[in-house]
């Protein structure tokens, strides 16, 4: 976690928004989130809520972001808020991530994401580790040195 919480923590030293963007559940991101005292991340996830000793999700088919496959539609989410920022960045890994690829003005692209990408010509940066994207965006001028 404190690798994350190191980057999360310049972008938003650097005047940007970080948010995360999972089609798994925010039960588990809040807790998470909180044990770790991060604090002004928005989540957008799928709302999940603790009932018989299981998680359970509580998908709203009516809202602006509903995915029939994955609950929430990570592609529309990154199209809104390329409407509020002059550029959106993203982060994935895996195939609910090739979607949204698509639409972010960079993506970083882990593990499988990487080979998904390149079978569809989406551009990406290649990385492993968030190290790797604070230089990247340090090198382009937008994180503080």
């Amino acid at each position: 976690m404190s690798k994350y919480q190191n980057l999360y923590k310049k972008i938003q030293e650097s005047g940007g928004d970080f948010y995360i963007l999972s089609a798994g559940t925010d039960y588990y991101i809040h807790h998470i989130l909180k044990k770790y005292g991060v604090k002004d991340v928005k989540v957008f996830s799928n709302e999940g809520f603790y009932h018989e000793k299981n998680v359970h999700m509580n998908i709203d088919k009516n809202h602006q972001h509903y995915s029939e496959r994955y609950g929430i539609n990570k592609s529309k989410v990154i199209q809104d808020l390329k409407k509020e920022y002059e550029a959106v960045f993203f982060i994935g890994d895996s195939e609910p991530d090739s979607h949204p690829a698509e639409y972010a003005d960079i993506t970083f692209a882990k593990n499988g994401l990487q080979d998904l990408l390149l079978k569809r010509d989406i551009s990406f940066v290649p990385v492993e580790e968030f190290i790797e994207v604070e230089n990247f965006l340090k090198e382009k001028g937008i994180l503080q040195r």
